[in-house]
C-alpha cells in the first residue's frame, strides 16, 4: 500500500513539474511579471518533485552560472556602484535559482517527451497571439495595409507589442526562436507531424520580420542552416529541397529587409567606450551595473573623445558588460562557460545543445541576455532543461 502511494505521489509530482514547465515557456511572449510569476510555479513543483523522488543531479556545467551570480552578488553587496539598488539585481537571481531547480528533479523520459511536445505547441501559441496583436492593433483598429507594414515593420512593432505583450522585439524573437530546433527534433522523433512543423517554420519567420528584430532574422537563418546540415541524411531530396527554399527564403526576407543588418553606429560607438572603459580597469572590472556610467556619463566621454548623449545602460554586448564589470577575470570565467557548452555540445552530438549555441551566442554579440527577465530566464530554463533530459535525450536517439 505504501508503495503504491508513493509511486502514485511520484507520477502526480512529475505532472505537475510538466505543467509548471509548460506555464513558464506560455509565459515568453508576455511581460515580465507573469514569467516571474511562472518561475514561482517551476520552483514550487521542482521542490515538491526533490521531496518525493529525492534525485539530486547537479550537471557540473551549473557551476559557471553560478560563479557569475556569486560574482554579482559579491560586487553588489561589498562594491556597490552608485545608484544600483536590489530591484537592478533580482534578475541575476536566475543564474543560482534555475541550476538549483533543475537539479533537484530527473524527469523520466516519457515526461520529458510530453513536455517537448507541449513545448512546441507554447511557442505557437505564443507566435499565434502575437499574431493577433498584430491584426488587431495594426491592420484592424491602425488601418494599415500588411503590404504597408511589411515595407518597414520597425515602424509599427511598438503598436502591437502592447501589454500584456512584451515590448522589446529582439528579446521576444529569441525566446521565440526556440520553436524552429524544437519541431526539427520533435519530426525527426515522430513525436509532431511532419506538416506541422512546416506550417509553424513559415509563421514564425514571418513574424520574427514582424517583429523588426534583426538578430531574430539572422538566428533563424542559423538554425535552419543547423538543421540541415545535422539532419541531412533524415531529409528526403524533396525535404532538402523545400529546407533550403526556406533558407533561401529567410535570407532574402534579411536581404530586403528596410533595416541594415550590419551598419549599427550607436553600438559601434559603444563598443569604442567599453573598451576604454576595459582599459582602466582591465584586470577586475568596475563592478557591478557599472556599464551605464561609462555610456551616459559626458566627462569620460569627453575624456576619450567618443560619442556622448546615449541613454543606454548597457553595452549590447554580453562579452562586453561583463568585461567592463569584472574584467579580465569575469571575462575568462564566461568564456569558459561558453567554451564547456559547445564543447559538450559537439561531443556529444546534442542537437538541441547546438540550436541553444546558435541562438544565443550571436545574441549575446548584439545584446546582453544578463540584464533582462526576458533575456536571462528563457535561456537558463533551456539551458538547464537541456543539462537535466542530455542523458535521457541522447539515450532516446540511440534507442
Amino acid at each position: 500500500m505504501t508503495i503504491f502511494k508513493s509511486e502514485k505521489l511520484s507520477k502526480f509530482s512529475y505532472i505537475f513539474l510538466v505543467f509548471t514547465l509548460l506555464v513558464f515557456v506560455l509565459s515568453f511572449s508576455f511581460q515580465n511579471k507573469f514569467t516571474v510569476f511562472a518561475l514561482w510555479g517551476i520552483a514550487l513543483s521542482a521542490c515538491f518533485a526533490g521531496a518525493v523522488n529525492r534525485k539530486f543531479r547537479f550537471h557540473p556545467a551549473f557551476i559557471f552560472p553560478i560563479i557569475m551570480f556569486v560574482a554579482r552578488f559579491a560586487s553588489f553587496m561589498f562594491f556597490p556602484t552608485a545608484g544600483i539598488t536590489f530591484r537592478d539585481f533580482e534578475h541575476c537571481l536566475s543564474l543560482l535559482i534555475f541550476p538549483l531547480l533543475f537539479s533537484l528533479f530527473q524527469l523520466p523520459k516519457k515526461h520529458m517527451d510530453i513536455f517537448l511536445i507541449l513545448a512546441f505547441f507554447a511557442l505557437l501559441i505564443n507566435i499565434l497571439f502575437g499574431y493577433f496583436f498584430f491584426i488587431k492593433e495594426i491592420l484592424w483598429q491602425g488601418g494599415h495595409s500588411f503590404i504597408e507594414v511589411i515595407k518597414n515593420p520597425k515602424l509599427y512593432v511598438y503598436d502591437f507589442l502592447i501589454p500584456p505583450m512584451f515590448w522589446h522585439p529582439s528579446f521576444l524573437a529569441v525566446a521565440l526562436s526556440f520553436i524552429i530546433p524544437l519541431g526539427c527534433y520533435l519530426y525527426f522523433e515522430k513525436k509532431i507531424s511532419p506538416v506541422l512543423w512546416w506550417i509553424s517554420l513559415p509563421f514564425t519567420l514571418v513574424f520574427i520580420f514582424l517583429t523588426g528584430a534583426r538578430i531574430g532574422l539572422v538566428i533563424s537563418i542559423l538554425l535552419l542552416l543547423l538543421s540541415l546540415l545535422y539532419y541531412i541524411k533524415k531529409f528526403s531530396m524533396i525535404a532538402k529541397g523545400v529546407m533550403l527554399l526556406t533558407i533561401v527564403f529567410a535570407i532574402l526576407f534579411a536581404y530586403f529587409s528596410p533595416y541594415s543588418l550590419t551598419h549599427d553606429s550607436p553600438r559601434k560607438n559603444m563598443r569604442t567606450i567599453a573598451k576604454n572603459a576595459i582599459s582602466e580597469s582591465p584586470v577586475s572590472g568596475h563592478g557591478f551595473s557599472s556599464m551605464s556610467y561609462f555610456i551616459q556619463s559626458e566627462e569620460f566621454a569627453e575624456k576619450y573623445g567618443t560619442e556622448k548623449g546615449y541613454k543606454f545602460s548597457y553595452f549590447h554586448n554580453a562579452f562586453l558588460d561583463e568585461t567592463v564589470q569584472f574584467g579580465a577575470i569575469g571575462a575568462t570565467v564566461f568564456v569558459l562557460f561558453l567554451l564547456v557548452l559547445i564543447i559538450n555540445a559537439i561531443y556529444r552530438k546534442d542537437y538541441l545543445l547546438m540550436a541553444f549555441l546558435a541562438i544565443y551566442l550571436p545574441f549575446m554579440y548584439v545584446e546582453s541576455p544578463f540584464v533582462s527577465v526576458k533575456g536571462i530566464m528563457p535561456m537558463m530554463f533551456w539551458l538547464c532543461f537541456l543539462f537535466n533530459t542530455q542523458r535521457e535525450r541522447l539515450t532516446l536517439k540511440k534507442d
